[in-house]
């Protein structure tokens, strides 16, 4: 059902939180909370972001590897379109996004979603993919201006200081890739 759908996204997202956040502190914990729990009611952009969370979350922890799949996750596989595992909620989160255009829906949901497929992809040894999707998210993080510090003049201290975050995990990210990208392709 919708609720249990919502209830279980939510749990992901508190898994993030519990043992991702303090790697990664780009996301307001209450209101992305919120938000999973209500998941059907929110519009693509969002929706997509909440599932490519929960889908690097359980990528990365290896979730799907210590818990067995059981008949609640089967009902829930029939309203998501995918099974509640790591790669079907990265097939989910796919999906969702070929229903909208990013370039139209750029923001801090469109860098995070981008990000967090490309730690999905990352720790699934997809490596094109994960180089593709973190260079998307770098390229949504410049048209928005995170890198330019004048454009946070206007903003409220919380989203000065969530926008610099989110700016810097980008940036140290593909700093550190880059070398290994470079070796791969044994250039």
């Amino acid at each position: 059902s919708k609720h249990q759908l919502a209830v279980a996204l939510a749990a992901n997202v508190q898994v993030f939180f519990k043992h991702l956040f303090p790697i990664m502190p780009v996301l307001n914990d209450a209101e992305v909370l919120a938000d999973a729990l209500q998941f059907d009611e929110l519009p693509f952009p969002r929706q997509a972001f909440i599932l490519s969370l929960c889908a690097a979350t359980r990528i990365q922890l290896k979730l799907d590897y210590v818990e067995e799949c059981d008949d609640a996750h089967t009902s829930l596989n029939a309203h998501l379109g995918s099974p509640l595992t790591g790669e079907g909620l990265l097939s989910a989160a796919k999906r969702l996004r070929r229903q909208f255009d990013i370039v139209d829906n750029r923001g801090l949901d469109a860098v995070l979603t981008s990000f967090f497929l490309f730690a999905a992809h990352g720790n699934l040894d997809q490596h094109h993919h994960a180089w593709f999707y973190l260079n998307e998210s770098m390229t949504v993080a410049f048209s928005l201006g995170l890198d330019n510090e004048a454009t946070y003049f206007n903003l409220p201290k919380g989203e000065r200081e969530l926008r610099r975050r989110i700016f810097w995990l980008l940036f140290v990210t593909e700093r550190y890739l880059i070398p290994l990208i470079v070796d791969m392709r044994g250039i």
